[in-house]
């Protein structure tokens, strides 16, 4: 590790940065001494009460090298380092602090240690479970994955929620940087058939399914929006279709029933994907007289991940104890 006076990149934007900044200034980096207190700033070992009570004897010397073993503070003390110093001292097996002559001014030394079985100082297990719940980025990646792909789509631009690219639709022209960014979910198009526009929901709820409704009718009723989309397409695939069909994809959760669909302006939209409750399968349905999807149901096959379960106490203990 090199300490250089005149380059600020070694200490910058560490919580210590003022501080190491005024001692620089002050006394320079003339000895070890000014070495190892840029040190101990720069790192955090400055809060560190046991690494500090054994380099204080080092503070103020005037020797311009030193060597200082770390093996007894390590070995009893390696879980009060930060992760970065525990990863340098758990896998190097010198570390050496230079000026900008090349010369070690500071070398830390240390015996091999072990911390593999220390348990105790770890955090209790976090308890995780089966997916209960599917949520939006769930039923963006079954559509895509299971059910668009499988039909043949090709895929224009995908949006998981928080995870926005570039490919964004602009459909107020002329408004500048006050114009909203829309980011729809799925836009994909079938060749030589048409382009699809698709928003997704995880826990089906009417209104927020007709507030999606809404908002994609309008690339097809608003001219301002038309032209948004027939731009966006053009620019990014120009062999995919100007015709444009809308969906909404979402899970039927338990609550769930027919109803709930007869309260949607269905008529507007030109297919529906919905996750069986069960989380098992999906279905297509399309509203119009024409084939948008040959494969109209199919498994739904997900990477496997987990949720965290919830509890009154949602941490396991590594150990039990067994009473007298």
């Amino acid at each position: 590790m090199l300490f250089d006076k005149k380059n600020t990149a070694w200490y910058k934007d560490t919580t210590k940065e003022k501080e190491i900044t005024s001692y620089l200034k002050q006394n320079g980096l003339k000895t070890a001494s000014d070495f190892l207190h840029c040190f101990l700033l720069g790192s955090g070992t400055i809060r560190n009460v046991k690494f500090v009570e054994l380099t204080k004897k080092f503070i103020g010397g005037k020797a311009k090298a030193i060597e200082i073993d770390l093996s007894n503070f390590l070995s009893e003390n390696f879980f009060t380092l930060n992760k970065a110093l525990r990863t340098v001292f758990k896998f190097s097996k010198q570390l050496h602090i230079t000026d900008t002559e090349g010369e070690t001014r500071i070398k830390f030394v240390w015996k091999k240690f072990s911390v593999a079985n220390d348990f105790t100082k770890f955090p209790a297990i976090t308890p995780i479970q089966n997916r209960t719940v599917f949520d939006e980025d769930d039923i963006t990646y079954i559509s895509v994955h299971n059910v668009l792909r499988q039909n043949g789509y090709k895929l224009i631009a995908v949006s998981y929620p928080g995870a926005q690219g570039d490919r964004v639709v602009l459909a107020e022209a002329g408004t500048g940087r006050r114009q909203q960014r829309r980011y729809i979910d799925i836009i994909s198009y079938l060749p030589k058939s048409h382009s699809a526009l698709q928003e997704n929901k995880g826990n089906f709820s009417p209104k927020s399914i007709q507030g999606e409704i809404t908002e994609l009718s309008k690339y097809k009723t608003d001219k301002a929006y038309k032209l948004s989309i027939e731009k966006f397409v053009s620019r990014f695939e120009e062999s995919a279709p100007q015709i444009f069909k809308i969906g909404v994809g979402f899970w039927a959760n338990s609550n769930f029933t027919i109803q709930n669909i007869q309260e949607l302006e269905i008529d507007k939209l030109d297919y529906f994907i919905f996750i069986k409750s069960d989380q098992t399968s999906w279905k297509v349905f399309c509203t119009g007289k024409t084939k948008l999807f040959t494969e109209t149901e199919g498994i739904v096959s997900l990477p496997k991940v987990f949720e965290v379960k919830q509890g009154d106490d949602n941490q396991l203990p590594l150990f039990t104890v067994e009473e007298d």
